[in-house]
C-alpha cells in the first residue's frame, strides 16, 4: 500500500509540475527580514501561490487568488508584503499583507504589456509596467491614493525589475531590443540617462538591494541564471550560477546572503543560496 501511495504521489507531482510548465509560471521573492522569505509563483490556476521561509523551514503553499496573465512581482517591509499583477483586463492590481491579514485585491489601472514591479520606500509604494509603446511607465502612491501614471521613456523587450537603494534612491533595470540589461536611476530629485549593462538576456531580469549594493540576476541564451553586481563603486562582470530555467528568475538578498529562485525544466520551483562568493548547490522546493 505505501509502494501504491507513493506512485499515486509521483503521478500527482508529475501532473502538477506539467501544469506549472505549461502554465507559463515565474517567480517573485522578497525577504521582510534576515530569517524570513516569500516566494510567489503564478501557479497553473493563474492565481498567486506563497510559500514562506520562517527561517527553519519552508512553509506549505497557499494560493493567494487573482487572475493572473503574467508573472507576480512582491515588494516588502518588515510589517507588511505587497504583491502586484497583471490581469486578464491589463491593469495592474494591489494586494496587500498588513501583518494579520491579506486585504481585497484592489485596481490601479494601467495599460500593462507584461508584468509589473513593485518597490515600497516607507510607506510610499512605486509601480512600474511595460506600458503603451513598450516604455516604461511609473506611478505611485500610498495603496490607497495614487498618483497618475508618467512615461519615462525606454524600449523595453520584457517586464521591468527594480529596487530602493540608498536614502531616496530608486533603481529600475530593464530588457531591450538588443537584449542588454538597461538601467535608470531616479537620485531623489530627477532621473538619470538609460545606462546598457550589456548581457545576452533571454527573459526579464529580477533584481535585490541591501543599502548600496545590488544584484541583478537573469536567464540566459543557454537557460542559465546569470548574475551581476553592485557594491556602490562598480558593476561586476557576468557571473554563471547554472541551473535550467523556463521562465525568468527571482532574487533576495537576507541579510548576508542572496537567494535565487527559478522554475526549472521540471516544473519545479529551485533555490540556491549564496554569502561571500560561495554558493550552495541547486535544491528543488516542489510545486504548488
Amino acid at each position: 500500500m505505501r509502494v501504491l501511495g507513493e506512485a499515486r504521489r509521483l503521478r500527482s507531482d508529475r501532473r502538477r509540475a506539467h501544469r506549472l510548465r505549461h502554465g507559463h509560471a515565474a517567480t517573485a521573492v522578497t525577504g521582510t527580514d534576515p530569517s524570513h522569505l516569500h516566494v510567489f509563483v503564478r501557479g497553473a490556476n493563474d492565481h498567486v501561490w506563497r510559500k514562506a521561509w520562517d527561517g527553519r523551514a519552508w512553509g506549505l503553499w497557499e494560493d493567494l487568488g487573482g487572475l493572473l496573465t503574467a508573472a507576480p512581482a512582491v515588494t516588502g517591509r518588515r510589517d507588511a508584503l505587497y504583491v502586484a499583477v497583471r490581469s486578464r483586463d491589463k491593469h495592474a492590481w494591489l494586494r496587500m499583507w498588513d501583518g494579520r491579514a491579506w486585504s481585497e485585491w484592489k485596481d490601479i489601472g494601467g495599460v500593462l504589456n507584461d508584468a509589473p514591479a513593485v518597490v515600497a520606500r516607507g510607506r510610499r509604494l512605486d509601480v512600474f509596467v511595460r506600458g503603451p509603446n513598450d516604455e516604461l511607465w511609473h506611478k505611485s502612491g500610498d495603496v490607497y491614493t495614487w498618483g497618475q501614471w508618467e512615461a519615462l521613456g525606454g524600449i523595453l523587450t520584457s517586464a521591468p525589475a527594480v529596487v530602493a537603494s540608498g536614502t531616496d534612491g530608486i533603481d529600475v533595470f530593464t530588457r531591450s531590443r538588443d537584449n542588454h540589461l538597461w538601467h535608470k536611476a531616479w537620485h531623489g530629485r530627477k532621473w538619470g540617462e538609460w545606462e546598457d549593462l550589456s548581457g545576452a538576456l533571454t527573459s526579464g531580469p529580477a533584481a535585490a538591494a541591501a543599502g548600496t549594493r545590488m544584484e541583478v540576476v537573469v536567464r540566459g541564451e543557454d537557460n542559465h541564471v546569470w548574475r551581476k553586481a553592485w557594491d556602490s563603486r562598480a558593476w561586476s562582470a557576468w557571473e554563471d550560477l547554472g541551473g535550467l530555467l523556463v521562465s525568468g528568475p527571482a532574487i533576495a538578498v537576507a541579510g548576508t546572503r542572496t537567494h535565487v529562485f527559478g522554475i526549472g525544466e521540471d516544473g519545479h520551483l529551485w533555490h540556491r543560496e549564496g554569502e561571500s562568493g560561495r554558493w550552495s548547490d541547486w535544491a528543488s522546493l516542489g510545486a504548488p
